[in-house]
């Protein structure tokens, strides 16, 4: 990807129109704002056009720019790179006093979730969608963690309330184990604002490998403790929560690895890959707190 080299003042970084999944919309707001405020810039959001319109609004101008700047104007509208902060270096992404996550945070709508969620409540995110497992072509990236990820963080916290955030399609053959393993385990209500609370009301978060789960556990401020898969790949390891950007204080993050798994760029959703994910052993997952 080529390098975009920022060393002005004054853009104007602009979005017309943002089309995508819920955590990409946040990821993309947060890096815009991050590139605005430190390079003393402006943002300029012109519209979110999905679902989840009704209680993410952040469209407008956000204008850091220092009038006592040569202020170049030079206008900057590469929105898919503002899903990744590689193109732009990552020294101009640091969140001073987490500034930026707090103005997405207030940018939620905020209401009781249609689920209970009590301080000993394991709520686990699972991403079971068509776009990894049932369609055509599909991302070789996109492969998500096995069921023994699940079982051992179960077993060895001893948690019986459990409660399963995940899309109304359930393609994730994961989901169909651990119901049946955990007969007692809750599905949450699927509509994605209670979805967006419940994980934002969590204490203890099991985090599926996408930008939902990273993004709202990031700006959650009531986690106790979340598990999270880690790759040693760029693209994904950017967005892992850690202490510095996540705005729970107190918190225990664990980091889960193997070097034996689906290797990065492989991913295809055979049967053989999807029976992998059932039959991985838990005694090679590495866990690791940061």
């Amino acid at each position: 990807m080529r390098i975009i080299p920022l060393y002005e003042k004054g853009y104007i970084f602009k979005i017309k129109e943002i089309r995508s999944r819920y955590g990409n919309i946040l990821t993309c707001l947060e890096n815009i704002l991050l590139l605005a405020r430190n390079t003393e810039s402006m943002a300029v959001i012109k519209k979110v056009k999905n679902n989840y319109d009704s209680f993410v609004c952040p469209t407008g101008t956000f204008d850091f720019r220092n009038p006592n700047n040569k202020n170049c104007g030079r206008v900057i509208t590469h929105k898919q790179t503002f899903l990744t902060k590689y193109p732009y270096g990552k020294h101009l992404f640091v969140d001073y006093g987490k500034e930026c996550l707090l103005f997405l945070h207030d940018l939620i709508k905020k209401e009781y979730p249609l689920d209970r969620v009590d301080d000993d409540t394991l709520v686990i995110n699972i991403r079971g969608g068509r776009d990894i497992f049932r369609k055509k072509h599909i991302n070789p990236e996109y492969f998500q963690p096995p069921l023994s990820y699940y079982q051992k963080i179960i077993e060895d916290g001893g948690y019986e309330d459990i409660l399963l955030v995940t899309d109304s399609t359930k393609y994730n053959p994961v989901i169909y184990h651990l119901r049946k393993m955990y007969r007692d385990m809750r599905i949450a209500n699927s509509d994605t604002t209670s979805q967006v609370n419940v994980m934002l009301s969590a204490r203890n978060l099991v985090m599926a490998r996408s930008t939902f789960s990273y993004m709202l556990g990031r700006l959650s401020m009531n986690l106790k403790k979340v598990w999270t898969w880690k790759d040693y790949y760029w693209k994904w390891d950017e967005w892992l929560p850690t202490h510095e950007n996540c705005l729970s204080s107190d918190i225990k993050i664990i980091y889960c690895s193997t070097p034996f798994y689906f290797p990065m760029g492989s991913w295809d959703a055979s049967k053989e890959q999807r029976k992998s994910m059932i039959s991985y052993p838990g005694n090679v997952l590495n866990f690791m707190e940061q």
